[in-house]
């Protein structure tokens, strides 16, 4: 299961982080399921670091609070703005 997240990169406005930066990915193995984030460094190298399963899920926490906050915010600005607003 691989999805791209946008938390922890440039793109912030309000406190929101909208860029891509990481990507995280769940692998099932005989043993159980592998828990990975991957990731670009400042020099464009790419990075894939075998995490916890408590960190995976921080991760997805924070996705969702992020979600969150731009929906807000969006909703706040759109509120602010009036009908004939072209933003």
């Amino acid at each position: 299961m691989e999805s791209p997240h946008s938390f922890l990169a440039g793109g912030q406005r309000d406190g929101i982080y909208r860029a891509k930066a990481y990507t995280l990915r769940e692998e099932s193995t005989e043993s159980g399921i592998r828990y990975f984030i991957s990731f670009k460094d400042g020099q464009g190298e790419h990075h894939e670091l075998e995490v916890s399963e408590q960190l995976f899920f921080e991760f997805r926490q924070m996705e969702r609070r992020n979600r969150n906050l731009m929906a807000e915010s969006e909703r706040k600005n759109y509120l602010s703005c009036g009908r004939d607003c072209v933003c």
